[in-house]
Order: structure tokens, then sequence, then C-alpha cells
């Protein structure tokens, strides 16, 4: 699908999540893991990426403590998040005002303790401390 529609699709996605309260989810599993997707997570476009990160973020949010994700689509999540933090390093960017509510959001549900369910933790950490 074009960019224009995949994106729509994960702005309507992330509006919908963020009003799901937490534990009654279970009919946008699949929303969830379609963002998840490496169609999605890799997607060339920045804005994509960063959509798919706050519809992931709000699939954490509404599952937790038990991602509705396997280890490596978890892993793969992470690593968008942390991609997502760079945006913290320019304020005067577009992508300031949503980094700083992704990393609300990712501090409000201990996202990051995921990466000991992930099948490589070690990379993960690694991962993390680059970034910080």
């Amino acid at each position: 699908p074009p960019r224009v529609e995949v994106l729509k699709q994960l702005q309507e996605t992330a509006e919908k999540l963020s009003k799901t309260p937490q534990h009654q989810g279970s009919q946008m599993v699949d929303c969830i893991k379609a963002a998840a997707h490496d169609r999605i997570l890799k997607h060339a476009d920045r804005e994509v990426r960063l959509w798919a990160a706050k519809c992931l973020i709000e699939g954490l949010r509404i599952f937790a403590p038990k991602p509705p994700l396997p280890a490596d689509r978890l892993a793969a999540t992470l690593e968008l998040f942390l991609e997502q933090l760079y945006l913290l390093v320019e304020p005067s960017s577009v992508g300031f005002v949503h980094a700083v509510g992704l990393l609300e959001k990712i501090n409000e549900v201990h996202a990051f303790m995921l990466l000991y369910d992930c099948t490589d933790p070690e990379k993960m950490i690694a991962a993390v401390a680059k970034v910080c």
C-alpha cells in the first residue's frame, strides 16, 4: 500500500489503541501484530516507523505485563523504540514531541524491562546503553 494509506491506518490505529483501557484490547491484537511486521518496522519512511512505535507502545500498555508479541517481534519493537528515541537529540525537529511522548509511555509501562523476554537480552542491553 502507498505510504499515505499506511500512515493513515497507523494513525487511526494509534488513536483507537490510546483510548483502549488496559486488559480490554483483545480485538486489537491483530492490529498490534501488524504494526510489528518487518514491512512496517523497516519501512523507508521515518514517519511510518514513528506511528508504528506509537501503536506498539499502546499495545504493550494495554496488555501489560504480558506483551501480545512473540520474542522476535518484541526485540524488533524495542529496537524501533530505541531508533525513535534518537529524535530526542534534536528538540527543534517535528518528531521531538512524539519522541517525548513515546519516552513517557515507555517509562509508564516499563517497556525496556521486556528486553529480558527477548531471545538475545544481552544484545538489547547493549543497544539501550548505546542510546543512553
